[in-house]
């Protein structure tokens, strides 16, 4: 069937409802969408699988993904050998790239991954006082990313979802 989304057969008008999130990855969870007869159809998701995806997981992987980089923050030009800090340093966030695409698509090893993450994040505390301006921000940052990421992971209809790769049904 085709789709009203914008960009697709029959676009229309009416498109501008969607948010920048909508346009990039598909509807959300729940969505329902109107193929070219007006019927509703279960919305895919950007792979176009019609599974249902827990609501929060495509702006946690958005925000992962952005803070990712911010490890280059660390880097100290003093300790020399800056060449190996930077190779190190984009291999980890290349991995983590990786494991945040399995992440997108519901494995439970890379939920795990995450949270032991999270927990680094958040250790990563004791070291707020010796750090500098720009490594406060992002250790605040990602400490707060870390907290909500381990109450979030955690909830039962998300663990299933990471479990199975599927909703239960409620």
């Amino acid at each position: 069937a085709t789709s009203r989304r914008a960009g697709g057969p029959g676009a229309s008008s009416g498109d501008q409802g969607q948010t920048f999130l909508d346009k990039a990855f598909g509807p959300a969870q729940g969505a329902r969408d109107e193929n070219e007869f007006g019927h509703g159809t279960e919305a895919e998701d950007w792979l176009g699988k019609n599974h249902m995806k827990p609501k929060g997981l495509r702006e946690t992987t958005i925000l992962m993904a952005v803070c990712n980089p911010f490890g280059y923050a660390f880097l100290e030009p003093s300790r020399g050998v800056l060449v190996l800090q930077i190779s190190v340093a984009t291999l980890v966030v290349a991995i983590s790239y990786l494991v945040l695409w399995h992440y997108w698509k519901g494995r439970n090893w890379a939920r795990i991954l995450v949270l032991i993450t999270s927990g680094v994040a958040l250790l990563n505390l004791l070291a707020f006082s010796t750090s500098s301006s720009l490594q406060r921000g992002v250790i605040f940052a990602e400490a707060l990313l870390g907290a909500y990421l381990f109450v979030w992971l955690n909830r039962r209809q998300v663990r299933e979802f990471f479990r199975h790769g599927i909703q239960p049904t409620v």
